[in-house]
């Protein structure tokens, strides 16, 4: 908060908060700043003058990359380096598993949490873990190069997040889900500089270019570079929604059933990890 009153004694105008944690902070000043305009990234606190939220589908890119991983695993053990149990995070472990077993019936996801956004040598050791239990493609909710650096250590196969870091681990890194803010935050600043700006809870799709997968590499077979091509198109053709019942919990229970769909709102309040 103190950061914002900083930019805003500087002159800024808008100001926008890239992290969960922002939110509050962001709301009491909205109130305090009404010339000013606020925008934050992944929260749901909003006003109708000053201050709007924005997301994405995160769950499109992450059913993609688990394709991948699902078509390339030999142990059919994929690992998955989550920090906290919080929705967020489970809808990306579901709908990476779900599009894993889109491809292959046999594959199972084990999850470690480390209870931190960002803490590389416990985001390491935690796929050491899992490389240790059989599992050879590692994804990630995390923030750092870890997993994809212990993948690479063990010649397993790494998916990342956020950012194309083939380059950093370029003998395990197959892709990652990442997000285009610029396709948000252009568009909607020019709307605020020109008085035309009304908040909106916004939700990026792949079909608005706002999420995707970054280039695949070139460990990522053939076969499962043309299954994600065929599945993309018909994501963002707005085709293929993630979570189609039935769908089952990791103790039995029907959570989505058969002939249901759920929503941005049945999404948003998943509590549960996926069988």
């Amino acid at each position: 908060k103190s950061t914002a009153i900083n930019m805003i004694d500087e002159g800024a105008t808008i100001i926008i908060g890239t992290s969960y944690g922002f939110m509050d902070g962001l709301d009491e000043l909205a109130t305090e700043y009404p010339d000013i305009t606020f925008l934050h990234f992944s929260g749901n606190k909003m006003n109708d003058t000053n201050f709007g939220n924005y997301f994405g589908a995160m769950e499109e890119p992450r059913y993609l990359s688990g394709i991948i991983a699902g078509m390339q695993t030999k142990t059919n053990k994929l690992g998955y380096v989550a920090a906290y149990p919080y929705t967020e995070v489970l809808i990306g472990i579901n709908a990476f598993a779900l599009g894993a077993q889109s491809v292959n019936p046999d594959v199972e996801v084990n999850v470690v949490y480390i209870n931190s956004w960002n803490d590389p040598a416990n985001e390491k050791s935690a796929a050491e873990s899992l490389l240790a239990q059989g599992c050879d493609v590692i994804t990630q909710h995390c923030d750092s190069a870890g997993p994809q650096l212990a993948a690479q250590d063990a010649n397993a196969l790494a998916i990342g997040y956020n950012l194309d870091n083939s380059a950093v681990a370029p003998g395990s890194f197959l892709t990652a889900p990442i997000w285009h803010h610029e396709k948000y935050l252009i568009p909607t600043i020019e709307k605020i500089i020109k008085g035309e700006y009304t908040p909106e809870s916004y939700y990026g799709t792949m079909k608005d270019g706002y999420i995707g997968l970054a280039p695949m590499t070139d460990l990522v077979s053939a076969e499962a570079k043309a299954k994600v091509e065929e599945v993309q198109a018909q994501i963002a053709a707005g085709e293929h929604p993630i979570f189609v019942g039935p769908i089952k919990d990791n103790q039995g229970n029907v959570v989505v059933p058969e002939g249901e769909t759920l929503d941005r709102a049945g999404i948003w309040s998943m509590n549960y990890l996926v069988e």
